[in-house]
């Protein structure tokens, strides 16, 4: 009975410290939950339910990344819904956050302060997340490739950071483990959307600067292995799921092709084919950087014999030919064309589909998708909240508008190079690379944009808010020394 005894006693300390340890993450995902009944099953736009619709029918083409449709086709064969995937969807997005402000603050805030402490801090940056004046909640759940994304790129910084600080403390198999769960990572972020290829290099970097770090051989090479995941999880993709190629970047090059006509008439003598095809309104129906009125409205711009998006029109030569020609004839008029659209995108008069409002957040459809739940009236309150968000002049400019996060990742980048100046640190290689990945994947819309929509940036826009708000407010308690036990505190009594 005394022996018993003494083991309790030994093991409540350790009980609660457990207790301590888990209650943030625990919080967070009593959240999740929440947020998650309030807009079950899912906010779905016309491309999301496409998207479901593929994965119910097991008839699934590239016209979309594929990879969104095969996971919620194998969600299916397990037994759950749409309902259950976003379930993990929320859950996997706070989380995200969290472990990434969590990371951050270990950065700014210096490392020998209570991790307790900064655990709850983060907690609750990532609860003022959910405010309607940022997004971030709705898009954890809609079923949308952008808010898959911003939550992989979350996790890709939480836990290249956790590697990098924790190598030397880190043993050989939890390290490689860790970094293997990187690869997958950085490997998914890529096949989420077309354009999303171009955060390869940065990747690539982001595993090298790791692996150098823990001295790794031929770490050069090693940093390649997410190349390879990427490579090798398409083909599976293919392979398992019987994925239809269709031409999606027709699109952009139709959308490319009028412009130029729209900006140099002089071109449409080079350009028989699309000046053959086009409808006399085309000037004035003409929208840089928006697919709709060239191939959506009824009537098109251009005639569907060119492109038919409605069926996935397969390769189309004569448009291909045509393209090749534009670039080697009127590259500077192509420039323009891109640009125009670019800016549209980064826009600050405008914040075009901000979030997916519009029919209660859920398009009619014949799949039997409906909005449920007993939080019903708190979903239809909180999407009028986004709309009147989306609309106010001050307001929007807090997270409604790219181009300020544009700007303040490159001039994070900046500060830290500038930081660099008397010797490079290992930790300012890794946060300048960090810094760099929001502009890599705000830029890779100059290779194509077919629509303005907000949604397209907003993964690097997520990650470089989470960057400054870290960031800002490790400051702020170091620069005022204030108690720190004492804010915390009331931290865990509003929560």
């Amino acid at each position: 009975m005394v022996a018993v005894a003494v083991d309790t006693s030994q093991a409540d300390p350790e009980l609660k410290m457990w207790i301590r340890k888990a209650m943030p993450i625990s919080v967070t995902v009593v959240v999740a939950v929440v947020l998650w009944s309030v807009f079950y099953p899912a906010i779905m736009s016309a491309d999301s339910l496409e998207q479901y619709g593929q994965a119910k029918s097991l008839q699934i083409d590239d016209w979309h990344p594929p990879i969104m449709a095969a996971a919620l086709a194998t969600i299916f064969r397990l037994g759950g819904d749409i309902g259950t995937l976003m379930l993990l969807q929320c859950i996997a997005g706070l989380l995200g956050l969290r472990a990434f402000l969590d990371a951050q603050l270990a950065w700014s805030w210096e490392r020998r302060k209570s991790p307790e402490n900064r655990a709850w801090l983060a907690t609750g940056l990532t609860l003022a997340m959910l405010i309607p004046v940022t997004p971030f909640g709705y898009y954890l759940m809609t079923f949308w490739k952008d808010s898959w994304l911003a939550i992989t790129l979350l996790w890709i910084g939480a836990i290249s950071i956790h590697l990098h600080g924790a190598v030397r403390r880190s043993g050989r198999l939890r390290f490689f483990g860790g970094f293997a769960l990187l690869c997958m990572l950085m490997a998914f972020a890529v096949s989420l959307r077309h354009n999303a290829i171009v955060l390869l290099p940065v990747f690539w970097i982001i595993a090298r600067i790791v692996l150098r770090r823990r001295r790794v051989r031929w770490a050069s090479a090693v940093a390649l292995i997410p190349v390879a995941v990427f490579f090798l999880g398409q083909r599976s993709i293919d392979f398992l799921f019987d994925v239809k190629h269709v031409c999606g970047a027709n699109q952009v090059k139709a959308l490319d092709l009028v412009g130029i006509v729209v900006l140099n008439p002089e071109s449409r003598a080079s350009l028989d084919y699309i000046d053959g095809n086009l409808s006399a309104d085309f000037r004035k129906r003409y929208r840089f950087g928006d697919i709709g009125p060239v191939a959506w409205e009824t009537p098109p711009i251009l005639n569907r014999d060119v492109i038919d998006v409605r069926n996935r029109m397969p390769e189309n030569p004569e448009l291909d030919r045509e393209y090749r020609r534009a670039v080697r004839s009127f590259p500077m008029t192509l420039v323009e064309v891109k640009l125009r659209a670019f800016a549209l995108l980064l826009d600050w008069s405008t914040t075009h589909y901000w979030v997916h409002w519009y029919n209660n957040g859920l398009d009619p459809n014949h799949h039997g998708v409906r909005p449920a739940g007993p939080l019903r009236g708190a979903r239809a309150w909180l999407f009028g909240a986004a709309e009147r968000v989306a609309g106010h002049r001050t307001l929007r400019w807090i997270s409604g508008v790219h181009l300020i996060w544009f700007a303040a990742s490159a001039v994070g980048a900046i500060v830290w190079l500038i930081r660099t100046r008397g010797g490079p640190r290992p930790m300012h290689a890794l946060r300048i690379t960090l810094f760099l990945l929001p502009p890599a994947y705000y830029s890779s819309y100059l290779l194509g944009t077919v629509a303005p929509d907000f949604r397209y940036m907003y993964p690097a826009t997520l990650f470089v808010q989470a960057q400054i708000a870290s960031a800002f407010v490790a400051w702020w308690f170091e620069r005022d020394g204030a108690d720190r036990k004492v804010a915390i505190s009331a931290l865990r009594g509003c929560v």
